[in-house]
C-alpha cells in the first residue's frame, strides 16, 4: 500500500513492481522511500516533482536511514534492497525530469538496471546515486544537464563505473 507519513513523503510499499506513467509528476513530495519490489518507474512518473530531495530503494527491512555521504559507502550495504537476481529494474526516459532538488539517488541491487535516456533530465542538485547493480545499460547519458559533480557508489568494474568514467563523474567503488 501507499503511506503518505506526512505531505512531505512518500512510503510506498506493499507488492507494487511498477510506478506508473505520470503517478506521480507535478506532486510536492520531499523524499521517496520505496520498500516494495519495483522494478519499473515508467516515464514521467515523478515529473516535475521540484522537491523531491531524495529517492531510497529499502527494499522490505525498514532501514530507510538516510546517512551523510563521507559514511554513505561504508553504511550502504545494509540499506539496499536486493532484487530477485533474475529481475531487471528499469527507470524509464523522463521518470525523474526536472526535480531540481534531488540530491540522492539509492538504486536496489538487482542482476539488471537500465537506465534510459533524460530519466535524470536537469536534477541539477543531484549528487550521489548509489548503483551496485550487477550489470547496468544507460541509453545515451540519463544525467543530461546536471551537475558534473555526482558521486557514483559502484562497484569497480562494473558498466556503471564504466559509464562514469566515459562522462567524466566521480567514483566511491564498493
Amino acid at each position: 500500500f501507499i503511506h503518505r507519513v506526512s505531505n512531505d513523503s512518500l512510503n510506498l510499499s506493499g507488492n507494487y513492481t511498477v510506478i506508473s506513467k505520470e503517478a506521480f509528476s507535478y506532486s510536492s513530495i520531499k523524499d521517496i522511500i520505496v520498500k516494495a519490489p519495483v522494478s519499473c518507474i515508467q516515464e514521467s512518473a515523478f515529473k516535475e516533482c521540484g522537491d523531491i530531495e531524495s529517492v531510497i530503494f529499502t527494499g522490505t527491512t525498514g532501514n530507510s536511514e538516510i546517512v551523510s555521504e563521507d559514511s554513505l559507502d561504508q553504511s550502504l550495504k545494509s540499506s539496499i534492497m536486493k532484487i530477485d537476481s533474475e529481475d531487471t529494474f528499469t527507470i524509464q526516459k523522463d521518470a525523474f525530469k526536472n526535480c531540481t532538488k534531488l540530491v540522492t539517488v539509492m538504486l536496489p541491487e538487482t542482476k539488471k538496471i537500465v537506465i534510459e535516456k533524460d530519466a535524470f533530465y536537469s536534477c541539477e542538485s543531484l549528487r550521489t546515486v548509489v548503483a551496485v547493480a550487477d550489470a547496468c545499460e544507460f541509453s545515451g547519458n540519463p544525467f543530461e544537464n546536471c551537475s558534473q559533480n555526482i558521486t557514483f557508489i559502484c562497484r569497480e568494474n562494473s558498466e556503471v563505473a564504466k559509464f562514469v568514467r566515459e562522462y567524466g563523474y566521480k567514483s566511491v567503488y564498493v
